[in-house]
């Protein structure tokens, strides 16, 4: 019985520290600007809720040894291939510069709530992010360390999959292994797998798979608790 604003701020984001406190887990919260789909300058400043917003959970996320990454200026994958973000339902980029100017727009935005702030790490929209768009991203992000997007096989060959290993450019690939807050017997081989071969575990959510109807998995009681097992697993 609670608006969809005021059940992040006053459960959802309590209980997801509480589990980070609790498991030493360190979260990487991945922003973007604006779910417009604009991929042409020029890229304008969102103001309002949405940076304020941005300044509180930021805030709350790094003094949880948190870090704030990078989703991008909005959630159009970074690609020139329009059979791929048609794919997506998503809008085609003309060209890096104009990819560039967008990354840029976005790190312009976090330094005004957080002066001097180094992004380090970047999570491809739906996991897709083109040879181009790397090119563009590591321009227009010189901090860049490091990239997440996925690893495991991906059957439509759109994915950015990855290997744990250093690139050529230097940026670490650090894929996630898992995701979601209900975890199944496929998804725990994966983790065991990883940890057993690897030594990582990599996970990751979306805040609003708890609104989802085709993702949520249950009450955010039932959720919550599954998660918390999961972390503590």
């Amino acid at each position: 019985k609670q608006d969809t604003p005021t059940f992040f701020q006053n459960i959802w984001w309590p209980d997801m520290l509480e589990v980070a406190n609790n498991t030493n887990i360190i979260y990487t919260g991945a922003f973007i600007e604006t779910y417009n789909d604009q991929v042409s300058p020029p890229f304008e400043q969102i103001t309002g809720n949405d940076f304020n917003y941005l300044i509180r959970f930021g805030r709350e996320l790094t003094l949880s040894k948190g870090e704030i990454g990078l989703h991008g200026y909005n959630h159009q994958s970074l690609t020139l291939d329009a059979q791929t973000a048609k794919a997506f339902g998503y809008n085609t980029w003309a060209s890096t510069n104009d990819m560039k100017d967008a990354i840029n727009e976005a790190i312009a935005y976090v330094n005004r709530a957080f002066p001097a702030y180094a992004i380090t790490s970047y999570v491809p929209p739906s996991n897709v992010l083109s040879l181009e768009g790397r090119h563009a991203l590591k321009e227009a992000v010189p901090s860049l360390v490091t990239i997440a997007s996925l690893y495991g096989e991906d059957s439509t060959n759109r994915s950015y999959v990855q290997e744990f290993e250093i690139a050529e450019d230097g940026v670490i690939e650090m894929p996630r292994i898992s995701s979601g807050y209900i975890i199944n017997r496929v998804t725990e081989w994966e983790i065991v797998n990883a940890i057993t071969s690897l030594g990582v575990f990599s996970h990751f959510i979306h805040p609003d798979d708890v609104i989802s109807k085709d993702r949520s998995g249950g009450t955010w009681s039932q959720m919550y608790k599954s998660f918390e097992q999961y972390m503590e697993d």
